[in-house]
């Protein structure tokens, strides 16, 4: 079994799926399908806005990401692996000491216990 890894990231933010399909696609053709599919959002998202939103509308990658993971959960038969644990720690956090204003991260917060231990 493949495991696709489809997101983006940002100076801001990051979202990564891992799914799984039947069918087996090589590194090569999932990033054909998953560009293919940007297009086809893309152009669904022009159409629907019309004449009328085209100078407000926001026709980024992030906008356009939720669309595209539908199509290849619904289209193409990908499916989300549903993980048993996880460990994410706020990215910007400082490992010694608290340095973000109202950042809750239990997996920062450990870290930071486990620092404080040495």
């Amino acid at each position: 079994m493949k495991i696709y890894n489809f997101g983006y990231y940002s100076d801001e933010e990051s979202h990564y799926y891992l799914l799984t399909c039947v069918n087996n696609y090589t590194e090569e053709q999932f990033k054909e399908l998953c560009a293919d599919l940007y297009v086809e959002a893309y152009e669904e998202y022009k159409e629907f806005l019309g004449e009328w939103g085209k100078d407000f509308a926001e026709d980024t990658v992030d906008n356009l990401f939720d669309v595209v993971l539908e199509k290849l959960i619904v289209k193409f038969g990908f499916n989300e692996i549903e993980s048993d644990c996880t460990f994410n720690p706020f990215g910007w956090g400082s490992i010694e000491k608290n340095n973000c204003i109202d950042i809750k991260s239990e997996d920062l917060e450990l870290i930071r216990t486990k620092i404080k231990r040495l």
